[in-house]
Order: C-alpha cells, then structure tokens, then sequence
C-alpha cells in the first residue's frame, strides 16, 4: 500500500508513469518535452510507441526511469505470434517496462483457458528475450463486469507477469476505485496494480492509491504532484482518523 501520509512533492513522481498518451501522435518534439518533465518529477517509468524507443533511450541513458513501450494495443485480439514479433522487437529497442492488453475477447467469450495459456506464453516469451523485463497486463475495466475482472486479475498473477493495469488509455474510462478494490482482494497485498482512470487531479489519485493501486499512469501527473502537498495538508486530520 502506498503510504498516502508521507507522499511530498519531492517523493510523489516515482509513482506516476506518464507518456504522449495513446490517442495522440508523437512527435520527436513533444517526446523530448515529456521526458524533460519525467526528469523534473522523478517518474517511475516514461512510455512511447516503439518507434520512438531509440530516441526515448537516448534521451533516459544516465537516468534511473525506466524506458517502457506498449504492445497488442489495444483489444489484444491479434495473434499469439504477431504479439511476440512485437514483444521481441520492443526489448531489442531497449524497453524495461511493456504494457499489453489482454486478449478481451478470449475474456468476454468465456474462453479462459486460451486466456490463460496465451498470457503464460507471452511472459515466457518476453523473459527468454530479456529475463528482467517487466511485465504489466491491461483488463479494460470499462468493458468488464465484476466477476470478469476478478478472473483477469487472478489469470494475469498467476502469469508470471508484475502488475495488472485498468486501462489502455483508448475507452474514454479506465478504472473506478472501487474497481481497484476488486482487483486487491483479488490478487491479494503484493502483486502490482497500476491505476488509471479518473485521476488527473489529486483526489482521484489519492483515492486510487487508498484503494489499492500501487503506481499511477497519468498524463497529467504534474498537476497530481504539485498540489499534493496542499492537499495532505487540507485534509491530513482526516487521513490520520482513516489509517
């Protein structure tokens, strides 16, 4: 559980990951703009299509953030192999961190052990080409019932993969907190979840990060950071009577 009481301005970025965002187009120019705030803030990691990867890397080398990239966008519904043509091709342009949709019509199908064997295989694969690369899995929470969901968090731990995310960034809704709820009890206090959804302001991240989400992928996480201060100090004496 992030601890929400000692989060600062100066700490809170290295749980923010951040990105040109999915339904815009990237420029070299507004790439290295990005990376320029990701520098400034601290985030965790900094997101591009794997096209800009080698200028990401460039732009990250001496830096502790981590280069990340995206694969089987967004409905995961292409095939097995043409996922990890991708995969291969995004480790070999030096990305630390992947984000990959999950196969939702295997999920919405009912077809949960094709789910589950492709999920496995995908993560066996990407260990075999780079043993240290992190994996984070997207349910599109928008699309899912509660029951759904719990099965993907449940399937996507067991993989072998490092976190479950709530969205791809392309429904114009990602998670609500207490989706985030279902996916904790689901996975249980240890395996990752990286939240987003309604939190381009700092309530909303707070209120993911209360819920159970371990990171956050913001667009706006500098607006988040710079009012976290003010915040915990507005509302301090009633997150100490919660804790």
């Amino acid at each position: 559980m992030v601890d929400i009481l000692n989060l600062t301005k100066e700490n809170a970025g290295r749980l923010f990951e951040a990105g040109n965002g999915v339904t815009t187009y990237h420029t070299p120019e507004n790439i290295e703009l990005g990376v320029e705030e990701a520098k400034k803030y601290g985030y965790r990691a900094y997101i591009v299509s794997s096209n800009y990867l080698p200028l990401l890397e460039k732009l990250l080398s001496g830096t502790k953030i981590l280069i990340g990239s995206v694969f089987s966008y967004p409905w995961g519904d292409m095939s097995i192999e043409s996922k990890k043509t991708e995969i291969q091709k995004i480790i070999e342009l030096g990305a630390e961190t992947i984000d990959g949709a999950i196969n939702m019509s295997f999920l919405k199908s009912g077809y949960i052990n094709k789910l589950e064997n492709e999920l496995n295989e995908i993560v066996d694969f990407a260990r075999n080409q780079r043993n240290d690369i992190e994996i984070k899995f997207i349910a599109e929470c928008m699309y899912l019932t509660d029951n759904e969901l719990i099965t993907a968090a449940k399937i996507i731990k067991n993989s072998g993969a490092n976190y479950i995310k709530t969205t791809s960034g392309w429904p114009p809704l990602g998670a609500m907190p207490r989706q985030i709820k279902i996916i904790r009890e689901a996975v249980g206090p240890a395996f990752g979840i990286k939240g987003c959804g309604p939190t381009s302001s700092v309530e909303g991240c707070m209120e993911f990060f209360d819920a159970g989400a371990d990171i956050i992928g913001e667009t706006f996480a500098p607006r988040v950071i710079e009012n976290i201060d003010s915040y915990l100090k507005r509302n301090k004496s009633v997150l100490n009577k919660s804790e």
